[in-house]
């Protein structure tokens, strides 16, 4: 899907004979996992798709967007209706074409470093800025804790926090 702009799906519809007079047949996008709302594909409503005689194939061409979300691959159609062979034995033995995008992001956790001055008496909030480089589109966690190294709990350089959880929510 890339990162940003537009990535073509093509289609191939293919007529198994060539047919001496015109074909069309309509065809129009429709969701699946992929979603017009989450803006995954640029929709396509009813469009008529038309073989001259002799063609045997036309190609669609749908607009993928590109974003940086990871998330599971995506599914739209392509669905073919309405075929008119002017009289000519012409059937329709698969209606519908499956459009795959595949995500191509990934995300990252990190934590940043604190330096602060522990000062003469009383406590002082060491405060951790922790980041998830992408957006996901599910709830994302990850466990935190502190642990001794230089400063140890047991000087008490520092109070212990237990294990805890984090989470960034979808698409945070």
């Amino acid at each position: 899907e890339g990162n940003s702009g537009t990535t073509n799906a093509t289609f191939t519809v293919t007529l198994s004979n060539p047919v001496d007079e015109i074909v069309t047949v309509d065809y129009e996008t429709a969701d699946d996992t992929a979603t017009v709302a989450d803006s995954d594909y640029n929709p396509i409503s009813t469009t008529t798709l038309s073989f001259n005689p002799g063609e045997t194939f036309q190609t669609i061409t749908v607009e993928v967007n590109g974003d940086n979300q990871v998330e599971l691959d995506e599914t739209f159609f392509v669905n073919l209706s309405n075929l008119q062979a002017n009289g000519r034995d012409v059937t329709l033995t698969d209606d519908q074409g499956l459009g795959t995008i595949t995500n191509d992001d990934s995300a990252t956790i990190s934590i940043d470093d604190v330096t602060l001055i522990e000062g003469d008496s009383g406590t002082t909030n060491a405060v951790f800025t922790v980041t998830l480089s992408n957006p996901v589109d599910e709830v994302v966690t990850v466990d935190y804790e502190t642990a001794d190294d230089t400063a140890t709990v047991a000087n008490s350089d520092y109070d212990p926090t237990p294990i805890n959880i984090l989470s960034f929510r979808r698409g945070q």
